[in-house]
């Protein structure tokens, strides 16, 4: 076995999928690694990690970006986001919709994020078309939109936690032995 006792570091500005992460720092502990697979596959098998842990910071500009992206690909046809606020108590949206002149009108997306599984989801808790609320949502583009799946990280995750404020979203995640 091959064994690194420390690894740390930050990369700025990466992409998780299709979502721009703008840091991502790293503070790992007690690796293990199988030199056979680096040597004949040329990739880094993990066998073991102590402890440790990788943080990534996402802004409301990168998260604006990605759920445009998110909505122009899905049947959110008509729904654009101007304008995306994260906070202590979560993420706010604002847009406007216009599905043929039928529904039109100023919208308000407030929600958080919230974990499945290894999945990052942005779930919506409350939308507002044109000042009528409506709180529960059955379905739609919009309920929930997923934003990272871990399990597609570069080594093998779990996702902790996230946390929200200050118009960033901190997602950490710990190693885990493959």
């Amino acid at each position: 076995m091959g064994d690194i006792d420390s690894f740390r570091g930050y990369v700025d500005g990466v992409a998780l999928g299709k979502l721009k992460v703008q840091r991502l720092a790293f503070d790992l502990r007690d690796i293990q690694i199988s030199p056979m697979e680096l040597f004949v596959d040329q990739r880094l098998h993990f066998t073991s990690f102590g402890q440790g842990h990788i943080e990534g910071i996402i802004h409301q500009d990168d998260l604006k970006r990605y759920i445009e992206q998110y909505l122009s690909n899905s049947s959110a046809k008509g729904l654009t986001i101007e304008t995306v606020e994260i906070s202590d108590r979560g993420v706010l949206m604002g847009g406007r919709i216009d599905v043929g002149g039928f529904l039109s009108g100023k919208v308000i997306i407030q929600g958080r994020l919230e974990t499945d599984g290894n999945t990052l989801y942005f779930t919506t808790e409350k939308l507002s078309i044109g000042g009528a609320t409506l709180n529960r949502l059955s379905s739609g583009a919009v309920k929930s939109i997923p934003l990272y799946d871990f399990g597609e990280f570069p080594i093998p995750v779990r996702l902790n936690r996230v946390e929200t404020g200050r118009e960033e979203i901190h997602v950490f995640v710990h190693p885990v032995a493959q």
